[in-house]
């Protein structure tokens, strides 16, 4: 075997859980061994991906007669003890759910960070990359609002996401360490790779709906809650990869 044949892609991947303050090292120029390895806590495109909130979380207060106002939020619910009476209460009125007002929707393929692998090509020739999830990674939905203690907006806010996504979502899917993908890139001769998969995201963002009582049981009116989630897709991923020669004198 000659040396050139000796020295083609690196295929060896180093699970490295690197701390915070070693974050940089996935910048920095490969030596003339070669960096590979995996960086399951750092999202290296995260410089390219500017997150909005989902929704700015607001609440309002809307008398009988439809007439709404901002008002402070309200904290988070306390159960009656009625399975088939779940309320939350401010200690003055009652808080009984009525329904979930979506407002939009949107999806993001490259919402969820699970992982990256970086190769290096120290060969002439063209490589190419297969990426092997070295961990498992759990990607797990994230909340605004009182969703997680009222089941009743929860299951309208899933169902809503689901109804719009177009695919299947979940509040959580697991990528496991067998995951690979064979093809995924092809790094140039005397270059370094690096991949970065992804699940996709899909959120549905709006408004929470409670009846607002009187310790009495007089109806006076409703309190809304700005609410929603991105959902995890169950088997959409997507990739990143970016490339750079290698200076290391090849």
């Amino acid at each position: 075997m000659t040396s050139l044949q000796s020295r083609t892609l690196l295929v060896v991947a180093l699970s490295l859980l690197l701390p915070t303050s070693a974050s940089a090292a996935n910048t920095d120029k490969p030596s003339k061994q070669g960096v590979v390895g995996t960086w399951s806590n750092i999202d290296p495109f995260a410089d390219q991906k500017i997150d909005a909130p989902l929704i700015e979380q607001k609440a309002f207060e809307i008398d009988l007669q439809g007439n709404k106002k901002e008002v402070p939020l309200l904290p988070d619910k306390i159960l009656s003890g009625d399975i088939d009476a779940e309320y939350f209460t401010d200690g003055f009125y009652q808080y009984y759910y009525s329904h979930y007002e979506p407002w939009n929707a949107t999806t993001d393929n490259y919402h969820f960070f699970i992982g990256s692998m970086t190769y290096e090509n120290v060969s002439g020739n063209s490589q190419s990359m297969t990426y092997q999830q070295m961990q498992s990674h759990t990607s797990t939905w994230t909340t605004v609002g009182k969703l997680g203690t009222e089941v009743g907006l929860e299951l309208a806010v899933i169902g809503n996401a689901k109804f719009t996504a177009g695919f299947e979502l979940s509040k959580s899917t697991t990528t496991s360490s067998s995951y690979t993908y064979t093809g995924a890139a092809t790094i140039s001769p005397y270059s370094t790779g690096t991949l970065a998969l992804y699940d996709a995201g899909h959120a549905s963002s709006g408004q929470g709906v409670w009846k607002k009582y009187t310790p009495s049981g007089t109806q006076v009116g409703a309190y809304a809650e700005t609410s929603g989630a991105w959902m995890v897709a169950t088997n959409k991923k997507s990739f990143r990869y970016s490339e750079y020669r290698n200076t290391s004198g090849y």
